[in-house]
């Protein structure tokens, strides 16, 4: 289970590729399912149009990266319909007001917690009116309805709350681990930066890389350089390299 403060935020990594895309920037979520239906991926350049991943094609969700098999997964997001409609509809939940089906309102939702292999949202935490400290999890089966602004429970709701979420954290941090070989002492983004880079140093070009102002980054048949990734990168045309490379025989 991971919370949305889990995942927003975190970088995007193709596993094919190991190239960073991006990083998390909202999760879209269906409230006839009480599931996120697709992670919004903001482009490392702020210019390019901002992305989605459907969550059926998220491989993982760690501490320090969301995967996906490969970067085309990742699509445009006025390419999806669905995507759109749930974006009209802008069901956050979490500072939602909580509202017993019997016309109470009761509180607000703080944080929710997704299971992170079906998205599924599991919990949604409750801080009671008139105080700043969550009372536990609001669990989905007492939920009747996710709205824009307001969550519908049942009037029994309390009887289901839990702490389970954090209690499993807790419990997660405390146990011993087998003995792992150490993560690199860097930013795991930039590790991941670096390591696709290595990838594409020796390769050769396919297809000129010429950048909008009509400077050419690479011609066919180069073999790609620490120099010709750096042009690449700050004219916006890394992936474009990534894409139009083989490996040298």
């Amino acid at each position: 289970m991971k919370t949305s403060k889990e995942i927003i935020g975190l970088p995007v990594l193709s596993i094919a590729e190991v190239l960073n895309l991006g990083a998390v920037k909202d999760l879209l979520i269906n409230p006839e399912s009480g599931a996120v239906d697709f992670v919004v991926v903001e482009p490392k350049n702020s210019f390019h149009e901002t992305k989605l991943i459907p969550y059926q094609d998220v491989v993982g969700i760690g501490e320090d990266a969301l995967t996906i098999r490969n970067q085309d997964k990742v699509i445009p997001f006025s390419s999806s319909a669905e995507a759109l409609k749930l974006l009209e509809k802008d069901v956050k939940i979490i500072n939602s007001k909580v509202m017993t089906e019997k016309g109470t309102i009761v509180g607000t939702v703080s944080e929710i917690a997704v299971d992170e292999d079906t998205g599924k949202i599991i919990g949604s935490q409750w801080i009671p009116n008139g105080q700043q400290q969550p009372a536990g999890y609001i669990t989905a089966d007492t939920v009747i309805t996710y709205g824009r602004d307001m969550i519908i429970v049942t009037k029994d709701f309390q009887q289901g709350l839990t702490d389970d979420v954090s209690k499993e954290e807790l419990v997660a941090e405390q146990e011993p681990v087998a003995e792992q070989e150490p993560m690199p002492e860097q930013d795991p983004l930039k590790f991941f930066e670096d390591q696709q880079n290595q990838y594409l140093i020796g390769r050769r070009v396919t297809s000129a890389i010429v950048a909008d102002d009509g400077e050419v980054i690479a011609k066919e048949g180069d073999i790609v350089t620490p120099g010709i990734i750096e042009m690449a990168n700050a004219a916006g045309k890394y992936v474009e390299l990534t894409l139009n490379t083989v490996e040298e025989n």
